[in-house]
């Protein structure tokens, strides 16, 4: 059935079942996105009703097993397309045996571009058990496709109301919403979309009211009993419509027939035909605990399960005795001795974590800006410890590109991370600002050392097609002390743009701490070749030409000159004591400082293998021996005067 333009919604209202699970696709071009995936209708049947030629996406909102079954029919078929979820539930389609290629919107800014135009939002939902649900949303029609979420607000049939669809939804807010302060932050970001039409996986499109829904859901009591709402049990009514609060309950999920044969065997007055009350021939309290025991003693242990979540509700809000069938020491009673403590750890730590995801990017797990500005005024009066700041700057050609910096930014976030092997909390100051508290380290040679990490990490990445710029700020929280009385959030930024800018205009991937860029000097040259005759003719005439010459006697001493005397220019030859000329260029490129210094490689050894290896490691000058001294005495001569950088 055709909802919208684009849109067409499967299976069509009347299939009879008391929950019809719906499956949308999005169709454009003869393309087809279909959300909700469904294994009931064939999927030739459900292409021919949606219009398409072709399944390019499938989109996978939680771990569903009939979604799931629905994808393992169709590339049993034969059919090629790719699975967008999340990676949890790639987890679950791989242990299925799912074949097809997966596009994880976590790792993909919870978007997704269609190449037809279609362009998709992903909403993480933690309303289900599972943290990987996630809504859809079509920002451009207004569209929001729900996993359960508004499935209590569809109208339904007479029919379906008498399975008690109410109470099967309520059981399972009960047993999965550990409290509403999880489902709420969610609900206000969706009102800030203001959707047009809300698409449950189950029931009718919801098209008016929509903020009142919202709202009604945003007041919901799921989890109350961690946070009870208390009331006075008399002026509600007494326990009778307790007792029909839960009888509703059974006969939702085991029809009412069975459910009268069991509550009957109570002193209560039962209507014939509905689960209703007339009248109690007992306390309420007495009929309290003689109607777990009888549960219980008739049903086992399933039918209490049922009802458990909304007796802990019961017992929190209206001050109830627990009952004491729930601590027998015999068969699965047990379980509730301890149950109720290990419960409340359990939902506390769950709602701990789904706080902090509301001040970090949950595809990344980096902390955002409105947390930096909370852990600056907490932590800068005190603290004694250094961080680095890290500005990308994507090459010219990416610049257009909007989505093309977006991954750019993305990429560079998880190869810091990784640089670092999560050790230091990472924060995202804005699309490519990114910072890194070294909370154990208080001296700025150490961290200089991590932030050379970061830096050849970053350097040395080989995803992105045009490499960008990294400069790397390192900012100590004493420096900070020494410039100012108060430090701020706005000193250490401040701070922290003079030394990227400092890196930036450098033109190099570096590091820029306290002491700034240390220059080269010039006209100093450091010199090794194991030729006596080749070094003192070179040393020479290098003199002559006005230089300054450091020889070196092995590889590992050149290492040693570039970082204590910044030579102007390295002329060495290939085979060396102790490193080669490449692995002095490896180690040299290590150090911000020392991978700006060019080196001149002369070595009898120079064929294609060589040649390649030293562009590799960016040697721009490469001589064969027997080499022309007037050549070679005027190119380390030029690049003496002018500082080149390799």
């Amino acid at each position: 059935m055709k909802h919208h333009e684009l849109l067409y919604r499967l299976p069509p209202v009347g299939t009879g079942q008391w929950l019809s699970r719906n499956s949308y696709w999005l169709v454009q071009q003869g393309s087809g996105i279909v959300i909700n995936p469904s294994p009931h209708i064939p999927l030739s049947d459900q292409m021919k009703n949606a219009q398409a030629k072709r399944l390019d996406f499938v989109v996978i909102q939680h771990p569903d097993s009939a979604a799931i079954q629905a994808v393992k029919l169709w590339e049993q078929a034969g059919v090629s397309f790719t699975i967008v979820t999340h990676w949890r539930t790639a987890l679950a389609l791989e242990a299925q045996g799912s074949v097809s290629p997966r596009y994880l919107v976590n790792e993909h800014q919870y978007r997704l571009s269609s190449p037809q135009g279609t362009k998709l939002e992903f909403i993480p939902s933690a309303y289900l058990p599972s943290p990987a649900s996630f809504m859809t949303y079509d920002a451009e029609r207004g569209l929001l496709f729900s996993p359960h979420l508004f499935s209590s607000f569809s109208p339904q049939t007479p029919d379906v109301l008498d399975c008690g669809i109410a109470e099967r939804l309520d059981a399972f807010h009960e047993h999965f919403i550990p409290s509403n302060r999880i489902m709420q932050p969610i609900l206000d970001f969706v009102k800030t979309l203001q959707p047009s039409i809300i698409y449950p996986e189950f029931g009718e499109p919801l098209r008016d009211q929509l903020s009142e829904r919202i709202d009604q859901l945003y007041r919901l009591e799921c989890g109350s009993y961690l946070y009870p709402l208390k009331q006075d049990l008399v002026k509600q009514g007494g326990y009778q419509p307790i007792f029909e609060r839960l009888m509703r309950r059974h006969s939702a999920f085991f029809g009412w027939p069975v459910t009268r044969d069991v509550w009957q065997e109570l002193p209560i007055l039962l209507a014939e035909d509905e689960p209703k009350i007339y009248d109690l021939f007992a306390s309420g309290e007495t009929i309290w605990q003689q109607l777990f025991a009888t549960i219980y003693a008739s049903k086992g242990f399933d039918w209490l399960m049922v009802i458990k979540p909304l007796v802990l509700k019961l017992v929190y809000q209206y001050d109830l005795k627990v009952p004491e069938v729930f601590y027998e020491s015999t068969g699965k009673g047990e379980i509730y001795k301890n149950e109720r403590r290990l419960y409340e750890v359990q939902q506390e730590a769950l709602l701990n974590q789904t706080q902090e995801s509301l001040l970090r990017f949950q595809d990344t797990g980096a902390y955002n800006a409105a947390f930096l500005s909370h852990y600056f005024q907490q932590l800068l009066p005190t603290d004694r410890s250094y961080f680095l700041v890290v500005q990308v700057t994507p090459h010219p050609a990416s610049r257009r590109y909007e989505e093309v910096q977006r991954q750019i930014y993305q990429t560079s976030l998880y190869v810091l991370r990784n640089a670092l092997a999560n050790t230091f909390p990472v924060f995202v100051i804005r699309p490519g600002f990114m910072m890194v508290h070294l909370f154990q380290i208080t001296e700025e040679a150490r961290a200089e050392e991590q932030a050379e990490i970061v830096r050849n990490a970053l350097r040395s990445e080989n995803v992105f097609l045009e490499a960008p710029h990294f400069s790397i700020a390192v900012i100590g929280s004493e420096e900070m002390k020494k410039r100012t009385d108060i430090p701020t959030q706005d000193a250490f930024t401040k701070l922290a743009m003079e030394r990227l800018e400092i890196g930036l205009k450098s033109g190099q991937t570096r590091v820029v701490g306290s002491k700034g860029v240390r220059p080269l000097v010039a006209n100093r040259v450091v010199l090794c070749d194991p030729d006596g005759v080749t070094r003192d003719v070179l040393t020479a005439r290098f003199k002559e030409a006005g230089m300054e010459v450091w020889v070196a006697k092995d590889g590992q001493e050149v290492v040693t000159l570039a970082q204590t005397q910044r030579p102007a220019v390295i002329l060495c030859e290939i085979m060396l004591p102790k490193l080669d000329a490449f692995r002095i260029r490896e180690q040299l490129r290590m150090h911000s400082d020392t991978d700006q210094i060019p080196l001149v490689l002369i070595s009898y050894l120079k064929d294609e293998s060589n040649v390649l290896r030293a562009l590799s490691l960016g040697i721009r000058h490469y001589y064969k021996k027997p080499f022309l001294l007037a050549e070679l005495v005027g190119i380390v001569r030029l690049l003496a005067q002018a500082g080149e950088r390799a």
